[in-house]
């Protein structure tokens, strides 16, 4: 009688870690959100902050949609085994995305920027979301009801770049540092760009 109550018991407990698993919201955001409860996605963004334009729904295996913001009305999002899932029976089926690594957000104007100056003439500005996106590969677009999605699927080999050599680095604080470049000091939050502990807003090459 016991044994079955432990069972009962941890079955519960299981169910209750399924339940709280957050769902990460990255990309044009001031800063790194999470879904903790299903529901409709435009009613789950609503609750935030957050007017997106559109949103990247990335799997774990690498499989993404590119849905509108006039078609989350028609995406829900649940949790169970073995993790977050998207559903929608109003849009083409690549919407249905099983084990949600994250949700990447695009809003049109973002003033979080990336600027990327290696060649000293064409510098490359990117957004958290540009970011991203630049290490999917588009595959093809499909429609049902009026709705449109791209499909996409993550790279195997990653365009992120490597940077390294003699760099001035800006910072959001208005200082900068002309510096050798550590690539292990540069990261990408999903939000936000860093380098050690301050955000970076700038990378420009040193000229020989």
């Amino acid at each position: 009688m016991i044994m079955r109550y432990l069972i009962i018991i941890f079955i519960l407990c299981t169910n209750l870690l399924l339940v709280s698993a957050p769902l990460a919201l990255i990309g044009n955001i001031s800063h790194r959100e999470e879904i903790e409860t299903k529901g409709c996605f435009a009613e789950l963004l609503a609750n935030t902050d957050i007017n997106a334009d559109a949103a990247l729904i990335i799997g774990s295996d690498g499989t993404a949609a590119l849905i509108e913001k006039s078609a989350f009305k028609l995406i829900y999002l649940h949790y169970d085994d073995p993790g977050w899932s998207s559903v929608s029976t109003s849009l083409p089926p690549v919407c249905n995305i099983k084990d949600i690594k994250e949700i990447a957000i695009w809003q049109s104007s973002w003033d979080i920027q990336f600027e990327v100056d290696l060649e000293g003439n064409y510098p490359r500005i990117y957004t958290p979301f540009n970011w991203i996106m630049q290490d999917y590969n588009y595959l093809a677009t499909s429609a049902k009801n009026g709705y449109q999605v791209e499909k996409y699927k993550k790279l195997d080999m990653l365009n992120n770049q490597d940077f390294s050599g003699a760099m001035t680095i800006f910072f959001s604080d208005g200082t900068e540092a002309q510096t050798s470049f550590e690539p292990d000091k540069f990261r990408f939050d999903g939000c936000k760009f860093w380098y050690g502990d301050k955000q970076v807003i700038k990378l420009s090459k040193e000229k020989l």
